[in-house]
């Protein structure tokens, strides 16, 4: 089966320098409960300072623990540039 995962981020003061800390943090936890399959229904970001290239370490992690996310909230502060509301795999950002 899938583990499920709640993943609230929400105005954490996450920057770039800190994704990528949290990435290497939550890699760990993830390695350690040897499952295969993840579902996170919602990956809440919103209010914080990410950028695009903090945004794509943190979804690169999750493809690549096979997290499934439905949404990823980025909300505001993040300096993110939203160019596609749905990519190829479903994701939608919002």
């Amino acid at each position: 089966g899938r583990g499920r995962l709640i993943i609230n981020m929400a105005a954490q003061g996450l920057d770039d320098e800190a994704a990528s800390r949290w990435c290497g943090w939550l890699d760990g936890r993830l390695e350690a409960a040897c499952v295969g399959e993840w579902n996170a229904e919602v990956l809440d970001l919103s209010s914080n300072k990410l950028t695009a290239a903090g945004l794509g370490l943190i979804l690169w992690l999750l493809l690549h623990y096979h997290v499934q996310c439905d949404a990823v909230r980025l909300g505001s502060n993040n300096q993110v540039c939203n160019q596609a509301t749905r990519g190829d795999d479903g994701l939608v950002l919002v």
